[in-house]
């Protein structure tokens, strides 16, 4: 819940002082935490989409201005906020202002700026995604009446989009079909299996095979999965089970997950396969964390000094190209945007 932000008398009501406040106590209450001059912040960024898509055009700097206040206070009240939803609403509101008023200041926010926006994210959005969205709105719209930061209440307004009905989760035919529909195919799940079994060599399958399997032992999310250290796996105290260290998202913290006692040999053989598909990785990770100013000799790059000039081929497998076909390499480079001429790079790092 979104609480006051400013302790103002009942008949002080001047929307714009309001505001300016208000964005001056966040300003000081962000410092060492947001950086207030920054384009972006975690999971949003200042600028607007165009056709739905992001663009390098910036919202209005006044807005912007309110909008980090706005974050910065709800992120005080919930640490765990995830910001790219409020980003979503406030760049609606802003395209909004601007057609109904000609400038992006939040104090004219009325009943129709509200409604317009709501429309724009419903024809924008799924219906479950506007409706997230339209409920971020709802809470704005109770905030600048709870602070006085417009000049008449606008905390009965309503959203017009209904509560989504969760499908996925409705018992009786319609929530079979629609959780069946999602399922894969019964052969692309024996195929997965068959592989795993054979035990591939390509990185690929290995990490799409070893990934299902340990998602099969331990149904997780897909990022909980991927954030596994190396070190997660553990056992009881009596030996008698095995499982893996997680860090839960959503805010649920650290757990630990237990193997079904008859899963535990295609888990300890996953896990293994992950461990060893990551270390070069994990080596260049820890290479980089250590501050190392050499360039990194991973197992493709090629043994030569790092003042010796590189063929396109000696370059390209620098940057993790396995192919020794000269074609290929020269287009590998091209596509980075890269020279594809001998002798154009070396691996000394600190070279011009």
């Amino acid at each position: 819940m979104i609480t006051k932000a400013l302790n103002l008398p009942a008949n002080q009501i001047n929307p714009t002082e309001n505001i300016a406040l208000f964005i001056e106590q966040m300003k000081q209450r962000s410092e060492g935490i947001l950086d207030w001059a920054a384009d972006n912040w975690p999971k949003i960024r200042f600028f607007r989409h165009i056709d739905g898509k992001p663009s390098d055009q910036r919202l209005a700097p006044t807005f912007v201005d309110f909008m980090k206040a706005y974050l910065t206070h709800r992120r005080s009240i919930n640490p765990n906020i995830k910001f790219a939803h409020d980003g979503s609403m406030f760049r609606a509101l802003e395209s909004v202002l601007i057609q109904l008023n000609g400038d992006t200041e939040i104090y004219k926010c009325n009943m129709t700026a509200l409604d317009e926006t709501a429309l724009l994210l419903r024809k924008t959005y799924s219906h479950g995604g506007s409706y997230i969205y339209i409920r971020r709105l709802k809470a704005l719209a109770t905030f600048l009446s709870d602070n006085q930061m417009i000049t008449y209440s606008l905390k009965y307004w309503k959203s017009p989009v209904s509560v989504p009905r969760n499908v996925n989760g409705a018992v009786g035919e319609t929530g079979d079909k629609r959780r069946k529909e999602k399922e894969p195919d019964k052969h692309v799940l024996d195929a997965l299996g068959e592989l795993f079994a054979n035990n591939p060599d390509a990185p690929r399958d290995i990490f799409t095979t070893s990934l299902t399997a340990l998602l099969m032992c331990a149904p997780s999310r897909g990022n909980e999965v991927l954030a596994l250290t190396a070190d997660a796996e553990i056992q009881s105290k009596d030996q008698s089970q095995y499982g893996w260290r997680f860090y839960s998202s959503k805010g649920y913290g650290a757990d630990i997950k237990w193997i079904p006692s008859v899963m535990v040999p295609m888990a300890r053989e996953a896990f293994a396969r992950m461990v060893k598909l990551s270390q070069q990785a994990r080596a260049l990770a820890l290479w980089l964390e250590n501050g190392e100013d050499r360039f990194f000799r991973h197992e493709f790059c090629p043994d030569v000094s790092d003042t010796t000039p590189l063929s396109p081929i000696q370059a390209a497998q620098a940057l993790g190209l396995t192919s020794t076909d000269a074609k290929r390499c020269r287009d590998f480079l091209r596509d980075k945007k890269l020279k594809s001429a001998t002798g154009t790079y070396t691996l000394d790092v600190g070279a011009d």
